[in-house]
């Protein structure tokens, strides 16, 4: 399948960062025979050491990507390394898997000594033909050399450089106990598991493009969730995307994302529709649910309803992004039409207002005051792009006194 095709199913098919967790199931212990995408067609060679990692973040799990990952050194002294996007939600075997990159990596490596005379295994390998730039095209190119070591518990860990969108780093654990057999044991041991929540009522999506559903609950939780068809079982699965609330009162049902953004029912007795939509890289994606009696809702009333939080002030940019700032110490930017959301945590102390975000507290960004007006630059990446937004406010004079 085509790489800019596969990246597109996937960031259309998940619209919200949550990231989902299953088991990886193990396999047999033992040498195994080296699969064909390994290396040289017959040969007999079996793995002598296996490594396994999974690379995740907030970001990439909210446009659709969790990267699974295997790198096996074998008997004949070559490497081979591959990668699986369980969010594709595809079962496939991996030689029809949408989800699955065969040659991330290949190379070969030795057990030796270093200059210190400790055993090591030295490890060198290339990027291989399915290591792609998947967000912004072209064939990623690298060399990288390594040198491992065996710890106390008898495994070894190491950063990999991997050849996600523009090249990332993650950790990988092994040893020579082989865990997966063969490629397809691999897909199967990290697939994506969707366990149906307790619910009360469930929303379905009617005629959209990418199915949905909202779980309402009995606490006036709505699970809002994303689906896509496995083309290995034509079964959806669900990813949770969103927890919003409802609240059923004075004949209105209603959902809430946040304070500020709610979307209304429309009823029709006791059938009921609801339309939402959501900006994702550029993309606008709409989605209609229904659901057929929402009695039960009407008796349970929902959640109860949130007083509205202070805004003391609010940062603009020339596109017109923002950071809105709360009374209770937090803020919430929103950029690229609502695609890009980070929240923080603000204060003011000895003349200097900090902006520190919520999920890393690494990140801090400090405002630049002259009188009551003030600017603060956001930097990030998002994917591969660099992201560099300057939000200025006229009157600060509510966050300093």
């Amino acid at each position: 399948m085509n790489r800019f095709k596969k990246i597109m199913l996937s960031v259309l098919a998940i619209t919200a960062a949550t990231a989902a967790v299953c088991g990886i199931s193990a396999c047999d212990d033992g040498e195994e025979k080296k699969p064909d995408n390994g290396g040289d067609e017959g040969t007999e060679a079996t793995i002598s050491y296996q490594f396994t990692g999974n690379y995740t973040d907030e970001t990439l799990t909210g446009l659709g990507f969790d990267y699974y990952i295997i790198l096996n050194l074998y008997s004949d002294n070559t490497v081979a390394g591959s990668g699986y996007n369980k969010l594709s939600m595809d079962s496939s075997a991996y030689t029809d898997n949408s989800g699955f990159y065969e040659k991330w990596w290949k190379g070969t490596w030795e057990e030796t000594e270093n200059e210190e005379g400790l055993e090591c295994i030295e490890l060198k390998v290339r990027y291989d033909s399915d290591a792609q730039n998947i967000m912004g095209g072209g064939l990623l190119t690298g060399n990288f050399e390594y040198q491992l070591y065996e710890g106390a518990d008898g495994n070894i860990t190491f950063t990999i450089d991997c050849p996600i969108f523009s090249g990332r780093k993650q950790e990988i654990t092994g040893s020579s106990t082989v865990r997966y057999n063969d490629l397809n044991a691999f897909i199967q041991g990290n697939l994506y598991q969707f366990e149906e929540p307790d619910y009360v009522t469930m929303f379905q999506s009617t005629g959209d493009s990418i199915t949905s559903r909202i779980y309402c609950q009995e606490d006036g939780t709505a699970l809002f969730c994303t689906g896509k068809e496995d083309p290995a079982t034509e079964t959806e699965k669900y990813l949770i995307s969103e927890t919003w609330t409802w609240t059923y009162a004075d004949g209105a049902l209603t959902f809430a994302k946040s304070a500020t953004e709610k979307y209304t029912a429309t009823l029709d007795g006791n059938s009921a529709t609801v339309n939402y939509e959501v900006s994702l890289m550029g993309n606008t994606v709409k989605y209609t649910l229904a659901c057929a009696d929402i009695s039960d809702l009407k008796e349970i009333g929902g959640a109860q309803q949130p007083e509205a939080p202070v805004v003391l002030a609010t940062f603009t940019s020339e596109g017109g992004d923002t950071i809105t700032v709360y009374k209770d110490g937090t803020a919430k930017m929103s950029a690229y039409g609502g695609a890009l959301k980070p929240s923080f945590n603000w204060t003011y102390a000895g003349g200097t207002l900090t902006f520190t975000d919520a999920e890393n507290a690494q990140k801090v960004y400090t405002a630049t005051i002259s009188g009551n007006s003030a600017t603060v630059v956001y930097t990030d990446k998002l994917g591969n792009i660099s992201v560099n937004i300057s939000f200025t406010c006229d009157d600060i004079s509510a966050l300093i006194k």
